[in-house]
């Protein structure tokens, strides 16, 4: 009886017959490919800020790529989506790691990291509908992107 996940693949792979056979990835090279989307998202959208307001801090990188990292896990079920509806989608969840950073590190820790509060319609300071357009343009780019050009993805 095999003792690791990678032994029982092994075993699972050379089954000639087995409807899964060749369709499993290792667990290893699943866990590289999310490191890699979690540190390509942080980059992304530390240089999102970079570009938009001349500086970033670190937390938003570690933001940016659970975010990303998130949107990978999900996009079996964003495929499936129209892409408007994937776009909204996603850019409800970027607006949740928004409000659920945001008050850790602006409200319980006073870092001071951004402040929407002179804006209108934002909550504690923390999302306003105004980001959540901008996240919406963002996601609407990105996963029109990956929906229509999948083959060069996959």
């Amino acid at each position: 009886m095999p003792r690791k996940l990678g032994q029982l693949h092994c075993i699972i792979k050379n089954i000639p017959f087995h409807p899964f056979a060749n369709k499993f990835p290792r667990f290893s090279d699943i866990k590289l490919m999310e490191l890699i989307v979690f540190v390509l998202g942080g980059l992304f959208y530390g240089l999102t800020e970079l570009l938009y307001r001349g500086y970033t801090h670190w937390s938003m990188v570690l933001t940016g790529g659970a975010i990303v990292a998130t949107f990978y896990m999900l996009l079996p079920f964003f495929l499936q989506m129209n892409v408007f509806a994937a776009a909204l989608a996603g850019a409800l969840i970027v607006t949740a790691y928004e409000f659920a950073v945001g008050s850790v590190v602006n409200l319980w820790l006073g870092w001071e990291v951004w402040d929407y509060s002179t804006l209108p319609g934002n909550l504690l300071g923390q999302i306003c509908p105004q980001f959540t357009g901008y996240w919406f343009m963002i996601c609407l780019a990105f996963f029109s992107l990956i929906k229509y050009n999948r083959d060069m993805f996959f």
